[in-house]
């Protein structure tokens, strides 16, 4: 133990004419806080910088020109790299009480070979309603030829399984790809990157208010007089609530046009909402998917007995056949035409746009109406159909690591 606390001691002497082992402090004063802050120091090996270095934090409090509340504390091995420590004059942006503390270290690195990140994405152009024409005549008719092949074949087993109806279901959303591809294009997405470009509510008053800051600041730099202090704290103060009421009163704005463009212009919000930057979630992965794979369960309440029709005198002959009658084209046609333009696609990347443009086409006809009786005859549902990229949004309140407190979008 003697010997940690030696070798810890013996790292001042490593930067001696720099930083000294005995500290000198202005705040006199002594509570609990600052013991419990010396033991921490020392359950830790940690050093206060505060008064031990070159600076002015020897002389100058960090709180209301009173107290030393603010400080730096370096494990041993870090001391060698330390250069000086400033306290600088108190200024109202910063904080109410508080004056910034800066702590410089020299320290040498190598600057090791960037590599270049792509700044663009490729992906591919799903619609344009330009070439919808040149979309529908550049689907092929092979192409179409050889999916209704495929679902004539699974027709004709005996035991229909589950890959059957993947391939089916996964052979159409490839078409509409490849055709989609051929139509369109691609396009490219930008990564979004940090900017220094200022933000959209700093206008002109928040320059105005900056230029009289920097102007104040300048003037007490040059002379440090009581006039020219007063004049840099009610600079400060001033362009600190002008920062504050202009993003107030953007946000508003915003939030207004933000809450009428949902349903004027759906393709626009959304944009909006993708372009934003990304940040990373308080809660993880795993976290949301078991929570989320059981959050549309029902539980079974033992107590509720089942009822038929038969129990209440209801004849469900013609119901029956109803019901379990195949899907006509004209229900199917009936759906398709109630399809919404401008919305997302899911992973398998048809669009509403792609099944309205085509659905008029004798092969995507017998394609579609095929498919879907097999589905409903078998019970069996493509896994892509059922698969999509669930977005958790914090609610803003409660623990942002805990699952419930986040709203599901898919």
């Amino acid at each position: 133990m003697y010997e940690e606390v030696q070798s810890d001691i013996s790292c001042f002497d490593k930067n001696s004419s720099v930083v000294k082992l005995h500290r000198q402090n202005p705040d006199t004063g002594v509570n609990n806080y600052g013991y419990r802050l010396i033991d921490f120091c020392r359950d830790n090996n940690l050093f206060i910088m505060n008064g031990r270095t070159r600076g002015n934090s020897h002389e100058n409090p960090t709180c209301k020109n009173v107290s030393t509340i603010d400080y730096f504390l370096l494990s041993s091995w870090m001391i060698q790299y330390v250069n000086s420590l400033h306290i600088h004059d108190f200024c109202n942006l910063l904080s109410d009480a508080h004056c910034a503390v800066s702590l410089t270290l020299d320290i040498s690195y190598n600057i090791k070979s960037i590599v270049d990140t792509p700044k663009y994405v490729e992906k591919i152009k799903l619609w344009d309603g330009e070439k919808e024409g040149l979309f529908i005549n550049n689907l092929e008719e092979h192409q179409l030829g050889d999916i209704l092949n495929l679902i004539n074949d699974i027709q004709t087993k005996q035991t229909i399984s589950q890959t059957d109806v993947d391939q089916m279901a996964r052979s159409v959303a490839g078409s509409f790809q490849i055709n989609s591809y051929n139509t369109f294009g691609t396009v490219n997405f930008k990564f979004i990157e940090n900017s220094n470009k200022p933000p959209n509510w700093f206008n002109s008053r928040c320059r105005a208010a900056r230029k009289k800051f920097h102007n104040a600041k300048f003037l007490y730099k040059l002379r440090q007089s009581f006039e020219n202090k007063q004049r840099l704290k009610l600079s400060s103060k001033n362009y600190k609530k002008t920062l504050s009421t202009e993003q107030n009163l953007y946000k508003l704005s915003k939030l207004k046009q933000f809450r009428k463009l949902k349903k004027s212009d759906p393709r626009k919000f959304w944009k909006f909402l993708n372009g934003k930057k990304q940040t990373s979630t308080g809660v993880s992965a795993e976290a949301c998917y078991e929570y989320y794979k059981t959050e549309n369960d029902i539980p079974i309440d033992e107590n509720i007995t089942e009822m038929h029709f038969n129990d209440v005198g209801i004849d469900t002959t013609h119901i029956n056949e109803e019901i379990n009658g195949p899907i006509l084209w004209s229900e199917i046609e009936k759906a398709i035409l109630k399809l919404k333009n401008n919305k997302s696609s899911g992973p398998d990347m048809i669009l509403n746009e792609h099944i309205k443009s085509t659905y008029r086409l004798p092969a995507m006809r017998e394609i579609i109406i095929k498919l879907f009786n097999i589905v409903f005859d078998t019970g069996l549902i493509p896994a892509d159909w059922s698969v999509g990229n669930i977005i958790p949004i914090y609610k803003q309140k409660g623990d942002v690591t805990d699952p419930v407190n986040y709203r599901p979008i898919t």
